[in-house]
């Protein structure tokens, strides 16, 4: 995944996250369904701009965390929304964030 970054290859970043959250959901058995569905959801985007996703924070139920190019956040948050709600019948709380440049030493 940092050799995928450092080239700027969201594509191969993008498969590394899916493959960390199929590595969480088999080997390690800590996703739950409603990670799985938004997971698969965003997947099924990713020939239009959505590069990967993976569930992180699992200690207190987590998150998914989803990359993807800014011009497609309106359509993936649909889908989404669409999918989590008809699989639940509940909607999921989406937040949006935006990667920093990169950690460094505050003076």
């Amino acid at each position: 995944a940092v050799a995928a970054l450092r080239t700027g290859d969201l594509e191969a970043f993008g498969e590394c996250m899916y493959e960390g959250h199929t590595s969480l959901r088999e080997l390690y058995e800590v996703t739950i369904p409603e990670h799985d569905l938004i997971v698969r959801s965003s997947y099924a985007m990713r020939k239009d701009g959505v590069y990967g996703a993976r569930m992180t924070g699992g200690g207190f139920g987590g998150s998914v965390i989803v990359a993807h190019a800014p011009t497609v956040r309106g359509a993936l948050v649909h889908t989404i929304n669409a999918e989590f709600i008809k699989h639940t019948g509940r909607t999921p709380d989406v937040y949006h964030v935006h990667s920093a440049h990169r950690a460094g030493i505050i003076s």
